[in-house]
């Protein structure tokens, strides 16, 4: 593919971070409880609201003018993965002027937030997914006494920080109060999170604690006047982003010109000593691993030192960046992937193949929030099919391509040959498992997961289309056999690391689990490397090879589902366990907190129209989820306003009250049939007749 960079196809990877004298993996168990103590911190958070990370993700892409079917007019499409409550965390926005400042934004944002996250302006439209820079680093710092009140590292005096929480009718929490201290800041690193021993603490450093003007990107980015290019002219949405610093977003641009662009400008840590230490395990404190060009003159401490200039010889500059304009392709798209392709050579999934400019910085991160490049790969392959040759893209195909709910992955282990072959397993489950899922790949819509329903209602009655009701059984199977196939892999490995780190337990990330199988260890299933069954001690306690833990997997998945729904798999209907249920996010404090559903949903694991089961359901045959698109936007950039076209999805309602609640599931209900709705742009509206409220300084 014409990569993000418009590099050559033929262009190198650059090299990774080597392995450093530092810090080595055999150094780690000594940090063990450290980090334990970390994970359970984090844990302790998501409690209540459940995983960030778990379904999260998010979909964007652009379509050029060239390439597009709406009267050649550019289009942005974007839809945010994150927990679905209710009412949902986006919602919807627009903000007009009729006093010349030109002020004319739409789209989706979050409480709190002015103007538009996602959406348009008068002349460019943008999207978002995050793009999942390397942006924080822990430090193993040493507290010496310096005759100071507080301890010092490296001779500089902690810093103490006390936060005042204001408690509506109660007394303020402050660090006076019982049980409360100021947090000890180490001033060149940042806030201590661990104590490792008497002397040794961990501290974190995140971009985060830089004084940045992120607000000032989307108040720009609404005015700005087209996508511009790297050189950021005044006015254009490239130099809007210049001011776009933490949070970092894989930042699509389309404008009423025609143009697109791909932007992910964001503050990214310069590493000159990324070949000496591991940049993703706690570094040396003493210096030799800090942010920047470690010239003392260019003032890249942390907390403490004035905010560094943007770009600076701080941070990575914008031409290490992987960005770029109007590629010979004619669009951009992105999912959480790498987005530079510096894993694509390991990973033949990556539609990039090797394609990156040897010219970006070597180090951006190790950790992409979807390792996989499932959705990427299927947007993109979807993209390539309509704009080759003299193809292009109508806004319907937009659409449809948002709601697409092919299964990848499942393509992926029938092309790869990750199954062993039928004719030499002597089990029956095994082979008629086998044959369900070549039916699902011979379907007119291979691999494809439909509900298998007559409607949302996960009760309501089968369809009677044979071809639906295979691709229905097939996607049930798939899913079955997937969670089964990562539990007998992984699930004695991550007790031997919750046994090291004195943990309870330890739950791995279930992208990266997918990545290692599909990567690293299903290419060659004679292997045994994580396929062994081990002790908490990690020694083999069954020796099996990865293509015996398939085997396993597929048959128990098959036996499960026809003990639970018979042989006949007409009746093994996706929808009847694939189920999504908004709920308020204060349904923990409050008995009755309002929700929508269950509702039957498509897709699944890795789809564009994403609904990745949770990975923390008892049964083996749950698969409902509660993270997805919380907004869908797709604007068509007709440079008549009054042409504009904005598609919008949205599941749930606006507000949260038992009022609203029955009419308002109109909007949930239209979500949970991929049905959109137009939402008017600007002076479209017409608010004569309707209530108002004026707000006055």
């Amino acid at each position: 593919i014409d990569g993000f960079t418009l590099a050559d196809p033929d262009t190198n990877l650059p090299s990774a971070p080597g392995v450093g004298s530092a810090m080595t993996p055999s150094a780690l168990p000594a940090l063990g409880h450290a980090l334990g103590a970390i994970n359970a911190q984090m844990r302790e958070l998501n409690a209540p609201f459940g995983s960030i990370r778990e379904g999260a993700g998010s979909n964007n892409w652009v379509i050029a003018g060239a390439k597009s079917a709406e009267s050649g007019h550019a289009m942005v499409a974007n839809d945010p993965h994150l927990s679905l409550q209710y009412p949902p965390l986006f919602h919807l926005a627009a903000m007009t002027a009729s006093d010349g400042s030109g002020l004319n934004v739409a789209g989706g944002s979050l409480p709190g937030i002015p103007g538009a996250l996602i959406g348009r302006g008068n002349h460019v439209g943008w999207g978002l997914t995050v793009v999942g820079y390397d942006v924080t680093d822990l430090y193993r710092d040493t507290l010496a006494d310096c005759g100071q009140p507080v301890p010092c590292v490296n001779s500089v005096p902690l810093l103490p920080v006390s936060f005042d929480i204001k408690v509506r009718g109660g007394a303020d929490v402050t660090d006076t109060s019982p049980g409360q201290k100021p947090i000890l800041v180490v001033r060149q690193h940042g806030p201590i999170i661990a104590q490792i021993d008497a002397t040794t603490v961990i501290s974190m450093r995140w971009t985060g604690h830089e004084v940045t003007q992120d607000v000032k990107a989307f108040l720009d980015l609404s005015n700005a006047s087209a996508v511009g290019d790297t050189s950021a002219a005044t006015g254009t949405a490239f130099a809007a982003l210049q001011n776009f610093a933490v949070g970092a977003q894989n930042v699509v641009l389309a404008d009423d010109q025609g143009n697109i662009g791909y932007d992910p400008h964001a503050l990214v840590p310069l590493r000159p000593w990324a070949t000496a230490h591991f940049p993703w395990v706690p570094l040396p404190g003493d210096g030799s691993a800090d942010w920047g060009s470690q010239n003392a003159a260019d003032n890249c401490a942390g907390t403490g030192a004035s905010a560094p200039a943007i770009p600076g010889p701080c941070w990575v500059p914008d031409d290490k960046l992987p960005r770029g304009v109007n590629p010979t392709k004619g669009y951009y798209a992105t999912a959480n992937s790498d987005p530079a392709g510096y894993t694509a050579q390991a990973n033949p999934n990556s539609p990039f193949g090797s394609t990156v400019n040897p010219s970006l910085y070597p180090y951006l991160s190790f950790d992409w929030d979807d390792p996989t490049d499932m959705r990427y790969a299927r947007i993109a392959e979807v993209l390539q099919t309509k704009t080759a040759s003299t193809g292009k893209v109508s806004l319907a195909d937009m659409q449809a391509l948002q709601t697409d709910h092919v299964m990848l992955l499942a393509k992926i282990f029938e092309q790869r040959n990750f199954y062993p072959d039928a004719g030499t397993v002597n089990q029956v489950t095994y082979t008629a498992a086998r044959q369900l899922l070549t039916a699902w790949a011979a379907t007119t819509t291979p691999y494809d997961c439909p509900t298998g329903l007559t409607s949302s209602d996960p009760k309501s009655a089968a369809v009677t289309d044979a071809a639906t009701l295979t691709n229905s059984a097939g996607c049930l199977l798939f899913h079955t056999f997937l969670t089964k196939l990562l539990h007998n892999v992984f699930d004695d490995d991550f007790a031997v690391v919750a046994a090291t780190n004195g943990q309870s337990s330890f739950g791995g990330d279930t992208g990266a689990e997918i990545r290692a199988l599909v990567v690293a260890l299903l290419p060659n299933l004679n292997q045994h490397s994580f396929c062994d069954d081990v002790d908490k001690n990690a020694a083999v306690v069954a020796a099996k090879t990865c293509g015996m833990q398939v085997i396993n997997a597929l048959s128990t998945a098959y036996g499960t589902l026809a003990n639970a729904y018979g042989t006949d798999t007409k009746n093994w209907l996706w929808g009847r366990v694939h189920t999504l249920t908004t709920q308020s996010a204060a349904a923990p404090l409050i008995a009755g907190a309002f929700s929508g559903g269950p509702f039957a949903r498509p897709g699944g694991a890795l789809t564009v129209d994403v609904g990745n089961p949770s990975g923390s359901q008892l049964s083996p045959l749950a698969f409902g989820y509660g993270s997805g698109s919380n907004l869908r936007f797709i604007s068509v950039m007709d440079p008549a306003a009054t042409n504009a076209q904005m598609k919008m999805q949205l599941p749930g309602p606006e507000r949260d009250a038992p009022a609203v609640l029955s009419s308002s599931l109109n909007l949930l209900n239209m979500y949970v049939q991929n049905q959109y709705f137009d939402f008017l742009y600007g002076h479209q509206v017409d608010n004569q007749g309707l209530p108002t409220q004026r707000f006055t300084p």
